[in-house]
């Protein structure tokens, strides 16, 4: 994980006890969702920190079948 990403959560993590009753709501509903799959998704978090740093790009590993042949 990238510094970038370790510094959004935090800052998701910090925030939260400070998001407006009716923002907070949202936010518990949206983790009871079935679209819920990690916190950094909620569409509301793009209001208050921006949109969500990239996730780091996996160097691709040469096949099986390459490495055996």
């Amino acid at each position: 994980m990238f510094a970038d990403q370790i510094a959004y959560i935090e800052a998701m993590t910090e925030l939260e006890p400070f998001l407006p009753i009716e923002e907070r709501e949202e936010l518990q509903r949206w983790y009871r969702s079935p679209l819920f799959t990690r916190d950094s998704d909620w569409p509301g978090w793009a209001k208050y920190l921006g949109p969500r740093p990239a996730p780091p790009v996996k160097a691709s590993k040469p096949s099986v079948r390459r490495r055996l042949a």
